[in-house]
């Protein structure tokens, strides 16, 4: 082993630097064998373990750690443990090379996003708003064979301290799915943590909330902003999707047959859908057309071209108001919710939703007490009022 020899200690650490015009200079541990000290021109200090391997007969060469982050006790303590894996036939070098070459939990997710989700989700970018936010962060560095169950199951359980239990699933599912398509040859770390129950949402505007609503989302058009009182009111009235009516375009509106055309590849039930054109989104549409400076509806200043989801200006909205607990999407049940309560059959709410399935329209049943009180009082009525008419032997 080349180099100069010395006992070394802290001070002797520190004042050591590298031989000019090398690229390098290396001491060498008098006290600890094969431990040695590589100190670049820059003053980089690193600790390097090293030693003759019996069976490939050649020096192998273990990086320890740059100095002084690792202590010198901790460098002769790994430089004892590699002389006994060297002494042992095995190469510590080959195999932290390998594990090297094992992918991070980070980059795993990102191969997910772009050869999975952007190719075969139409929510993809909701992926990777979760995996940006919630997964990286907590993972990004982790091997992908040394995440723990444990480890996801306490990531799980502190995500409900900042949403939903509902969305900490959608996460944990995010995570699972990733590990299912990228990584199947590995333990899925997610496969044994339960889900959290979840309490279907019934929230929606009632009767009693209209008018203080409309009244507040007015406000919003005339003191605050007018695109996010066109956006709520937009979202209200058609029922659509979120990501719908933000990326709503001109040419995909058709004035005179009053119908809005989502296109397939935008609609989450993977087919076109036509949304009805009401007299009150017509009114919105004639108003902003005449000022429109983009293909977008609710043009924003962004890379997308259009308004991004306006959070705060709900939350104006619902203050003036006084509503509590109510979520942007929350509009869109409340057009399921009083389709029903009006009497829409069901397989109609379910096209008027773009819903693929008519079982996803069965949550909106549960809303319409209302109605079948009502209902159910006007046949009962009319059954006592047949019942009390007069047979024609009593009329004569």
């Amino acid at each position: 082993m080349t180099g100069k020899k010395t006992k070394f200690t802290d001070e002797r650490l520190r004042n050591y630097g590298c031989e000019n015009d090398k690229q390098r200079t290396f001491f060498i541990d008098a006290e600890q064998p094969g431990l040695r000290l590589q100190v670049t021109p820059t003053g980089t200090k690193t600790f390097q373990a090293r030693a003759w391997h019996p069976t490939k007969k050649r020096a192998i060469t273990l990086t320890l750690g740059r100095w002084p982050g690792m202590p010198l006790t901790s460098a002769r303590q790994k430089t004892k443990i590699f002389l006994a894996e060297i002494a042992s036939g095995n190469d510590p070098h080959s195999e932290r090379q390998q594990q090297r070459s094992i992918p991070t939990v980070g980059s795993m997710l990102t191969r997910f996003l772009e050869d999975h989700s952007k190719l075969h989700k139409r929510s993809w970018r909701d992926d990777e708003r979760m995996i940006r936010c919630h997964l990286r962060p907590a993972f990004d560095a982790v091997r992908i064979d040394e995440l723990s169950t444990p480890q996801v199951r306490s990531w799980h359980s502190d995500l409900t301290q900042q949403m939903t239990p509902a969305a900490a699933n959608r996460h944990l599912a995010l995570l699972r799915s990733a590990y299912n398509f990228m990584s199947p040859e590995n333990s899925n770390p997610c496969s044994r943590v339960k889900m959290f129950e979840e309490v279907p949402r019934e929230r929606f505007l009632r009767q009693d909330e209209f008018a203080a609503f409309f009244e507040s989302v007015e406000t919003e058009r005339v003191e605050g902003n007018p695109d996010i009182a066109d956006y709520v009111l937009l979202s209200l009235f058609t029922g659509a999707r979120r990501s719908n009516v933000l990326g709503m375009r001109w040419r995909d509106i058709d004035m005179n047959l009053r119908q809005w055309r989502v296109p397939a590849p935008d609609a989450k039930r993977k087919s076109s859908m036509t949304i009805p054109i009401v007299d009150e989104v017509e009114a919105i549409l004639e108003r902003r057309k005449k000022t429109a400076d983009n293909m977008f509806v609710l043009s924003g200043t962004g890379k997308s071209g259009h308004l991004q989801e306006p959070r705060k200006g709900w939350a104006r909205i619902l203050a003036r108001a006084g509503i509590e607990d109510m979520r942007l999407h929350d509009l869109r049940h409340t057009m399921g919710t009083w389709l029903m309560v009006d009497g829409a059959a069901i397989n109609v709410v379910a096209e008027a939703l773009g819903h693929r399935n008519v079982s996803t329209t069965m949550k909106y049943i549960h809303t319409v007490e209302g109605a079948v009180h009502n209902s159910m009082s006007t046949t009962v009525s009319r059954m006592n009022s047949v019942a009390a008419m007069p047979t024609d032997e009593q009329q004569a």
